[in-house]
């Protein structure tokens, strides 16, 4: 649940990876990820690739290490074990969607497009399909299509939650943000105990100027996920901008930034609530330590050099800016990432 927000946050958005051409080969450059795997699970994950190794030309090995592969974040020994599959049976419909969620996964959007492009000629009405192929699109910025399989997987499976987050995110990336707002309230009306669409009904709101009803639905995501520290930082962050409840907004960001402590947002706005209530010796030295612990972040250091400023610390604050400037032209995290799918 946390995970599904956080990829929500950066603008409420949503997106995948898929492949192409069995006779690719993998991008060994591409990182690994799930790294937090029992010892069974890495045993048995161990020895499934294992098996893919020795029987190359065994289809339901390579599924197997491909799934398995898959589901613990190895992208790359996925990709392999699906492509030996892909060439054992190039009409194996688990290897051409393993092949697109693959290659979705590796942000590779043209292979993608045509490996599920291969499997919707086998089943066209899938919804699942439909969204994959939504998602490939979406990464690829070709919006249009992407809305529009959106939207077309909604019609044919109206309630799948994801769906209807996935469409408004797609319409919030193209700032249609009255649509995002209608669309998210859809998948709050289908699961309204769940915490991610009201954090994205929020979200979206607030990018429509309705900040009255993106506060409300942030306060039931909290409520719904006491641990979404996305949320918290979000509710935070309006009380802040308004200037009021600025206690409340200290607590909630100090306790989202022990939740997730590799996050400098949250840390940076509980000492910006600091400055703000006007203690810039406790708001400089907690921010001190957020910038030295994450060097890279310029909001940090643009605060930083605001409060040293105020302190009468004019080296110290060129010093900072001088700092920001060096990370502001770097690119962001990029802000089409979607929630996960079925497939």
């Amino acid at each position: 649940m946390a995970r599904s927000i956080r990829l929500l946050a950066s603008l409420g958005v949503l997106a995948l990876l898929v492949g192409a051409g069995c006779k690719e080969k993998a991008d060994d450059t591409a990182p690994q990820t799930g790294t937090d795997r029992s010892a069974g699970v890495q045993k048995a994950l161990r020895r499934s690739l294992m098996r893919a190794e020795r029987r190359p030309r065994d289809l339901q090995v390579q599924l197997e290490a491909g799934k398995l592969a898959y589901e613990q974040g190895l992208y790359n020994d996925a990709y392999r074990a699906y492509l030996r599959a892909c060439n054992i049976d190039p009409q194996s419909l688990d290897a051409m969607v393993g092949m697109a969620r693959t290659n979705l996964k590796l942000r590779n959007p043209t292979q993608g497009l045509d490996w599920v492009g291969r499997a919707r000629r086998m089943k066209p009405d899938d919804a699942d399909l439909l969204e994959l192929e939504a998602r490939l699109y979406l990464l690829s910025g070709q919006m249009d299509q992407a809305i529009a399989g959106f939207r077309r997987a909604t019609e044919v499976q109206p309630g799948q939650v994801t769906t209807w987050l996935n469409l408004a995110s797609a319409y919030a990336i193209t700032r249609r943000y009255g649509l995002a707002v209608a669309n998210a309230r859809k998948a709050v009306t289908l699961a309204p105990n769940s915490a991610t669409p009201h954090f994205a009904l929020g979200r979206f709101s607030e990018k429509n100027g309705d900040r009255a009803t993106a506060e409300a639905e942030y306060r039931k995501a909290i409520q719904l996920d006491p641990q979404s520290a996305t949320a918290m930082v979000a509710l935070a962050r309006i009380l802040v901008d308004d200037g009021r409840n600025l206690d409340e907004a200290r607590k909630l960001a100090v306790k989202a930034s022990q939740i997730e402590v590799d996050r400098p947002d949250a840390a940076i706005l509980a000492a910006w609530v600091l400055h703000l209530q006007g203690d810039d010796r406790r708001a400089g030295d907690e921010l001190l330590k957020v910038v030295n612990a994450m060097p890279q972040n310029p909001d940090g250091w643009q605060k930083l050099a605001v409060i040293m400023r105020k302190l009468g610390r004019k080296e110290p604050a060129e010093r900072a800016e001088a700092v920001a400037k060096q990370f502001l032209g770097q690119p962001r995290a990029d802000e089409t990432d979607l929630l996960e799918g079925r497939r």
